[in-house]
């Protein structure tokens, strides 16, 4: 069995005004980036393999939603 990595993230960013789709924009490009990173940490990005087991990764959202700050 391989070596096994672990990162926590914790990823935010702000929406412009006026977006009345802002909600679901801002969920919508959360869920397509998570599944980039999933594929990009097991297959590398155009300059070589990452050595990471296939269907190995597991990328999730814990919590998602307008920040309480």
């Amino acid at each position: 069995m391989g070596l096994k990595w672990r990162a926590t993230l914790r990823v935010e960013f702000e929406m412009l005004d006026g977006k009345s789709d802002s909600l679901a924009l801002a969920q919508t490009f959360l869920t397509r980036e998570v599944g980039l990173l999933k594929q990009n940490i097991e297959h590398g990005r155009e300059v070589t393999a990452t050595g990471v087991k296939p269907n190995s990764a597991r990328v999730q959202i814990l919590s998602q939603g307008p920040a309480q700050d």
